[in-house]
C-alpha cells in the first residue's frame, strides 16, 4: 500500500475529517473522526497513524454509497493525532483542533490514573467537604473524585444534607 504524505494527509482530513467533541455521562471528550467514501483512502490514513479503528456503514437504499469512517477515541491513541496534527497544523479546521486539543488536555486529568491510597485519601477529602457544606460540583473539581464512588461512599457512610424533618420535628414522633 503506497505511503500518504503528511501535507495530503493534512488536506484529506481538512475535507473529510472532524475534530469533534462529545458529551457522554455528563463529561466531554474528544474523538477524531474520518469519513469518505473510497476505502483506500481510509485504510491509508489508519496506516498512517498506525491507531484507531474502521467501520463501515452500509447503505440503507440500493442508491446510496457504502461510507468507510475512521475513528480514534482511546487516550494514548489520541495523544498521536494531537502531536501529529501540533506539528502539521489543518488549515481550515484550525479552531476546531484547538478545540479539540484543550478538550484533550482537560480530559486527560480526568483520567490520570491513582493509587489505592491517593484515591482513598481524595474520598476521605471528598466527606470532609461534603460535611462542610460543599456543593457536590465543587467537591468533584476540588478531589477529582469519581460521583458514584462518591455518592455509594456517603451512602454507606449514612450521610444525608437535605433531612426532611416531619411536621412534628425531629424529636417529636408520634406511633401509631
Amino acid at each position: 500500500m503506497d505511503k500518504i504524505s503528511p501535507d495530503y494527509l493534512v488536506g484529506f482530513v481538512d475535507g473529510q475529517g472532524n475534530f469533534s467533541i462529545i458529551l457522554s455521562h455528563n463529561h466531554y471528550y474528544p474523538k477524531f473522526v474520518v469519513t469518505s467514501k473510497n476505502q483506500v483512502m481510509i485504510r491509508r490514513t489508519q496506516g498512517f497513524f498506525g491507531v484507531g479503528k474502521i467501520y463501515i456503514l452500509k447503505p440503507k437504499k440500493a442508491s446510496h454509497s457504502t461510507i468507510y469512517v475512521y475513528t480514534v477515541t482511546k487516550y494514548d491513541e489520541l495523544k498521536t493525532i494531537i502531536d501529529f496534527f501540533s506539528i502539521n497544523p489543518p488549515m481550515v479546521k484550525s479552531k476546531e483542533f484547538q478545540r479539540f486539543k484543550d478538550c484533550f488536555i482537560n480530559w486527560k486529568l480526568k483520567f490520570i490514573k491513582r493509587g489505592r491510597e491517593e484515591s482513598i485519601k481524595s474520598l476521605n477529602e471528598a466527606i470532609r467537604l461534603y460535611r462542610e457544606g460543599v456543593s457536590i460540583k465543587n467537591i468533584v473539581t476540588k478531589t477529582n473524585v469519581d460521583l458514584k464512588k462518591l455518592y455509594t461512599v456517603l451512602r454507606i457512610e449514612g450521610l444525608k444534607r437535605y433531612n426532611k424533618a416531619s411536621r412534628f420535628g425531629p424529636s417529636q414522633r408520634i406511633r401509631l
